[in-house]
């Protein structure tokens, strides 16, 4: 059997550099002579995109993580009885092993088995006025090789489609639409019928298990139409779907009449179909996302004045700029509104589909027309679309917010007049966007230096974006532990805080930063005054992030703050601490005023999942080079201490020794009036080599002998000299 379609894959590669947090990664195109609509866009972890759409036929295609077409395979139509088949594929996800489950209506007949050997026709249901739409559901392996299909529908004049399909743990499938008189959801055996109001459209959810089978189906309740577009599973597989109804809706937690033509529900369902919660608000929903924290968020348009706000009691009113205006709107998983935003301007503006991070942060890509600023706070930051004729549409645009609402970026490509639109947009673990839709005529997608420009076929073509976002909060918990506040502390696991106790430790960074934390941090228990007494902080620390192919060069650093336990946090005492790098992989270094600085020696990843790297196992040493650090006799390793002139290296007496450093600060303090050695120096100092805020260089207390001691026993210095030098282990590009 010959496929009878051909996908068009045009691939260019874009320069990266930055532009605020976003960078151009590559673009496609995906077009023929004719119309070819792309409907939907994800990914796997290995960074492989999955896209699906429908031309002459439908179609998904795989591309790996540069943007190369692996596989493209289709749903052939065939000529029977009289009928020619055709499909629209409207939506492909991806479940745990890497199957592939597409859905979307078919009518007459079609072969859903894209090998050029074997045919799976099925066969849409044939009415007194033809062949009907029907939906369906198809599942092919990681190679693209066919499993199964479903197919689902009846006999209306009525479309049933199938919009969206999600998958959870078990591979059991979700999957969202509508249909149009009654349907018998479960294509095996059995029989569960649902019947649409008269001859409206009605919404359902079907979940199937992973080879296919019917578990149960339930449907919208109302006396007029509705669609279901999108859905989600929170972290329970409590599912949500949602999209627009007329007239009125029943569900068992109410009844709710539709202020406006068309109005948006959200209904939220258990693993078994039971229902939770039934949520009603103003616009017509197009797409739903779900946060870390099970927090909804939801995007549209609407017309005239609508209540966006979904709980009973509240009320947030929007009124349009124009024809239509988009919504972007945050819900708790109890349906009380948590913020919202909206934008537009006098033609159609239409947020097509929304996507959401790990850091909760909200992407966008629909179309709009004339200039609209898309920052929702009182700053500027607008777009101006190129299309001029309101009755063509608008143009594509992405944008991001923080988990806030607030305005991150913003982007339209460049090109010529005409109806463009983004259709679909989607984020990786990684923290890379992935948008698709279609365009008519000349686009530049490179919103950077270079020019990347498209060019549609036929009416119009499909497009696939990959942009990279520069600027991440990646998290790492270091843990390290300072020779100096382990020594007399009595406790190989605990060091000494006599700086925190005794007031010295400044507020302000010692290593120029400008960085500063809340002189609360260093109270006992942290600014709470209740907190585990082992996390009360030491010391100030650096953190450097160093690139994966070149270890001399820092990509990322900054100030932290160091526990008695020897764990590294923000600067808030207790929080995690956090880097602006990309989701990559780093060598890390850490880094102390009158210490040897130390870094791993490997690499580790470092995402928004916190990293612990522990350099303190003597049983399990990470650190870079030989003799790094001090191995304290209990399975416990320390940085160094000495280092008082900061010149990378301890010694006790030669070319650049360290003592003669606290002699020089001892004798030159401003109360050491008779100039004696054995002046005890108090506060936050270089030479205070034991940080126990007492600097003597001789006497009943001093410091200097702390670097004889480290000088002697130093397993590289065999002859025991004190000219000796420990090295620092960190290669050079300070």
């Amino acid at each position: 059997m010959i496929k009878k379609y051909t996908i068009l894959s045009f691939f260019l590669i874009g320069i990266t550099c930055g532009m605020q947090a976003q960078e151009f990664a590559w673009v496609n195109q995906v077009g023929t002579t004719t119309n070819d609509d792309l409907t939907s866009i994800t990914s796997d972890n290995s960074g492989n995109v999955y896209i699906s759409g429908h031309s002459s036929a439908s179609f998904v295609n795989k591309y790996d993580a540069s943007g190369t077409l692996t596989w493209s395979k289709g749903i052939d139509n065939i000529n029977a009885l009289g009928n020619t088949g055709n499909s629209e594929m409207m939506h492909t996800n991806i479940d745990g092993s890497g199957n592939i489950i597409s859905v979307g209506s078919f009518r007459a007949t079609c072969d859903f088995d894209p090998s050029p050997i074997a045919a799976i026709s099925i066969t849409s249901v044939t009415a007194s006025f033809g062949p009907t739409w029907d939906i369906f559901i198809q599942k092919l392996d990681a190679n693209g090789d066919f499993l199964w299909a479903k197919r689902i529908g009846g006999n209306s004049s009525v479309r049933d489609t199938a919009l969206m399909s999600k998958t959870d743990a078990d591979g059991n499938i979700y999957v969202t639409g509508y249909f149009g008189g009654t349907v018998d959801f479960d294509s095996g055996t059995g029989i569960n019928n649902m019947t649409a109001n008269g001859s409206d459209d009605a919404a359902f959810l079907l979940k199937l298990d992973a080879a296919g089978n019917f578990l149960w189906s339930r449907k919208i309740t109302t006396n007029d139409d509705s669609r279901s577009n999108a859905l989600v599973l929170d972290a329970s597989n409590n599912v949500y779907i949602t999209g627009y109804f007329k007239g009125t809706l029943t569900s068992a937690f109410g009844i709710f009449t539709a202020q406006q033509t068309r109005d948006s529900f959200i209904a939220k369902f258990d693993t078994n179909g039971n229902v939770l919660g039934t949520y009603v608000y103003g616009g017509e929903t197009e797409s739903i996302a779900i946060d870390a924290n099970d927090d909804l968020l939801v995007a549209g348009f609407f017309r005239s004045t609508v209540d966006l706000d979904p709980s009973p009691t509240g009320t947030t009113n929007a009124t349009s700029a124009g024809v239509t205006d988009m919504f972007l709107t945050k819900i708790d998983a109890s349906g009380n509104l948590i913020w919202t935003n909206t934008f537009g301007n006098t033609g159609f503006d239409d947020i097509a589909s929304v996507a959401v991070d790990g850091q909760g942060s909200a992407y966008v890509t629909g179309r709009f027309f004339e200039t609209i600023d898309f920052d929702p706070s009182a700053n500027t930051n607008s777009l101006t679309s190129i299309t001029t004729d309101i009755n063509g549409g608008g143009d594509i645009f992405v944008a991001k917010y923080n988990n806030l609402g607030e305005y991150v970026w913003a982007y339209r490509p460049d090109g010529t007049n005409g109806s463009d639109d983004g259709r679909f947009i989607s984020v990786d673990h990684l923290y890379n966007v992935y948008t698709i839709g279609n365009f008519v005529g000349s686009h530049d997608f490179n919103f950077l230096a270079g020019v990347n420009v498209l060019t549609s076929m036929g009416s119009y073509d499909g497009y696939i974006l990959k942009m990279e976002q520069s600027e991440l909060f990646a998290k790492i918990s270091p843990k390290v532990f300072l020779q100096g506040a382990l020594s007399a502390s009595g406790n190989t696991s605990l060091m000494r805080d006599d700086l925190r106790v005794s007031s010295y430790l400044p507020t302000t960074s010692p290593y120029g930063d400008g960085s500063s934390c809340d002189a609360s941090v260093f109270n006992a228990g942290g600014t709470s005054g209740t907190g585990n007494a082992d996390d009360d902080i030491v010391d100030w620390v650096w953190v450097a992030l160093r690139d994966a192919t070149n270890n001399t060069n820092i990509v990322a650093s900054a100030a932290a703050l160091l526990q008695k336990d020897g764990d590294v946090v923000a600067l808030d005492g207790i929080s995690t601490l956090e880097l602006a790098v990309p989701y990559a992989d780093y060598y890390v270094s850490i880094h102390h005023r009158n210490h040897l600085a130390i870094m791993s020696a490997a690499v580790f990843s470092i995402t928004d999942q916190a990293t612990t790297v522990d350099f303190t196992n003597s049983l399990n040493q990470i650190t870079f080079g030989v003799n790094a650090q001090k191995d304290m006799g209990t399975g416990t390793m320390a940085l160094w201490s000495g280092d008082v002139n900061n010149d990378a290296l301890v010694q006790y007496a030669g070319i650049t020794p360290d003592s003669p450093f606290i002699l020089s600060q001892v004798l030159n303090d401003a109360g050491n009036f008779l100039v004696l050695p054995t002046f005890i120096l108090t506060g936050y100092s270089n030479a205070d080599i034991d940080m126990d805020g007492n600097t003597q260089y001789t006497g009943t207390n001093p410091d200097t002998p702390f670097i004889l001691q480290n000088i002697l026993s130093d397993p590289g210095n065999f002859l025991n000299l004190s000219t000796y030098q420990i090295l620092e282990q960190v290669p050079v590009n300070e």
